[in-house]
């Protein structure tokens, strides 16, 4: 279930939350039916461990035969009448089980929607393949399904097409932007006001900047850009129950910067429910109301970067610490244990990169949103590696993160501190795996030790392929595998054909603590746990020569 949590934030997380992450659950068309994260995080109300079973299935027969595996899976819609599900096309799955150094397929057969039942599967561990996607587990019944907000029956805007937005708002709170404004990029600790305009039932969501100051309360402008922060958007239609929110995030201090600067976060401050309305990207979006000032809560924090930062070396002795990232966002609908989807923020901030010092404060924010919906917040800490690619004019950066998410009861009652820390001793066929080097096409077996402190529920590799484009000035990654296992497996075969000549790759290890997750019965409900915890280890550049002729 990956839709995106902020653009932003997926840039520093590498994925992480939003979750982000680029660790999608697989379907047929190449798309996400999940909505979370990612390799370097991720998130949304799956039932996190959750119901024991998806569409009247009880997630405990095993088809008639003690040898079979039964495997199903359904996107499930979450709306305000709960979850609505839908079959996922699953005839592409594999059973694959070791015979020596090799991964060999188990014939299946069809089981209904949403069903494949492989009938004579040895009482072994085995790697079900969807896609990019592997299980390791022995589970004779296992659920695949995943989550996303909003209706199923939604229509998507050309991705193209370049939003506006026509605005006559009055009661904003007064925004001042210096003129001239600050030059690109802006410093991340001084974040600028925003609308952020979202209907959940539809899991729509973009962003306003407010680029000039507001000093009279009021705004009215015509074809005001912005951006969606799910692309394709989806059609918002009135006469299927979507509704829009519209946020004002304004700026407030949080304290001082070592040097000497300042830490400022955003939060919400004001709230509107707009009237019905329809919008499909061929005209204006129109934003016309007047805001209600929000009634404002306060979160003690005391967030220990430093604490995070002190692990860098475990995560790769060449990693150093990139940047820290705070949010806050609403469950909609959500049951209480866990969350689904991206319905907007109520506090966000940025650390400026590099950044070790503690934050601490009081955070003061609104919830325009029901009270029935609760919030999660996260604290992220990201550590990446520049490499220099020959024939390219920037680095290419590998980056992962560690975090803590949770209520904000959770978060605020005490010292936000690492709750599990990264994997360690990185191997690939026995040999380290922190440095770059030359590897085979063939199949390998990585492998670990565990965190030196935490004991993790799973682990997820995540291994991703090198881009360049010679229209974008920056080597890019892109998703190419991942494994998911439990938390007392210390090692995954990469099936031979993995991994391609003439290309280069990097490989992570996420160690997850998250109490209720069962990677052997729901792997793809990751993500939706609110309390999650994660750190990171990663590899260095692994290159596959060409083949010669």
């Amino acid at each position: 279930m990956m839709g995106w949590r902020w653009a932003g934030l997926s840039l520093v997380l590498g994925s992480a939350w939003l979750g982000c992450s680029d660790d999608p659950k697989p379907t047929p068309d190449g798309g996400t039916s999940l909505d979370a994260g990612s390799d370097d995080g991720g998130t949304g109300p799956a039932d996190g461990g959750v119901d024991g079973g998806t569409s009247g299935r009880d997630g405990g027969t095993d088809a008639g035969s003690s040898t079979a595996v039964r495997v199903w899976s359904f996107t499930r819609y979450l709306t305000a009448n709960g979850f609505v599900d839908r079959p996922d096309d699953v005839s592409h799955i594999q059973l694959l089980v070791e015979e020596g150094d090799q991964l060999v397929p188990i014939p299946g057969r069809d089981g209904g929607p949403g069903e494949s039942v492989f009938p004579d599967v040895p009482r072994v561990t085995y790697y079900l393949r969807w896609g990019h996607h592997y299980v390791v587990t022995d589970s004779r019944d296992l659920d695949l399904s995943g989550h996303r907000l909003g209706r199923p029956d939604f229509v998507t805007m050309d991705p193209d097409h370049e939003p506006t937005a026509d605005i006559a708002l009055q009661g904003l709170e007064t925004v001042w932007r210096p003129d001239p404004p600050p030059p690109f990029p802006t410093n991340p600790a001084d974040p600028e006001a925003m609308l952020r305009v979202t209907s959940p039932q539809v899991g729509y969501s973009g962003v306003i900047d407010l680029g000039h100051s507001i000093e009279n309360s009021s705004w009215n402008a015509r074809d005001v850009s912005f951006y969606h922060e799910v692309i394709p958007a989806p059609h918002i239609e009135p006469e299927k129950g979507d509704r829009v929110w519209v946020v004002q995030l304004n700026p407030r201090l949080l304290g001082a910067l070592p040097d000497g600067g300042t830490q400022n976060y955003l939060t919400a401050v004001r709230g509107l429910e707009l009237p019905p309305l329809a919008y499909d990207g061929g005209q204006p979006f129109p934003i016309q109301g007047t805001f209600q000032r929000l009634t404002m809560n306060e979160l003690p924090l005391d967030w220990q970067i430093s604490r995070f930062a002190a692990h860098a070396a475990e995560v790769n002795p060449a990693a150093t610490l990139s940047t820290s990232l705070f949010r806050m966002e609403p469950t909609a609908y959500g049951p209480a244990e866990s969350w689904v989807g991206y319905a907007g923020t109520v506090v966000e901030f940025q650390r400026p990169r590099g950044e070790p010092a503690d934050a601490r404060g009081t955070l003061v924010y609104g919830n325009p949103y029901p009270a029935s919906w609760g919030l999660v917040a996260m604290a992220s800490t990201s550590f990446r590696i520049s490499y220099q690619i020959p024939g390219a004019s920037l680095p290419a950066v590998t980056s992962v993160t560690s975090f803590v998410r949770g209520r904000p009861s959770d978060i605020g009652s005490g010292p936000i501190v690492p709750r599990i820390r990264p994997p360690l001793e990185l191997t690939l066929d026995g040999t380290e795996l922190y440095t770059s080097r030359t590897i085979t096409s063939g199949g390998h077996v990585l492998a670990w030790r565990p965190p030196a402190a935490g004991t993790p529920n799973a682990y997820v590799v995540s291994l991703r392929r090198l881009m360049t484009d010679p229209n974008i000035a920056n080597p890019y990654f892109v998703p190419a595998g991942f494994f998911y296992t439990r938390g007392s497996t210390t090692s995954v075969r990469l099936p031979s054909g993995l991994l391609q000549p003439g290309n280069t790759y990097f490989l992570t290890v996420r160690a997850v603590l998250a109490p209720g997750y069962d990677v052997s019965n729901k792997p793809f409900v990751i993500d939706d746990m609110v309390d999650y915890s994660a750190a990171h280890a990663m590899s260095g550049l692994l290159t596959v020569p060409p083949e010669t002729p």
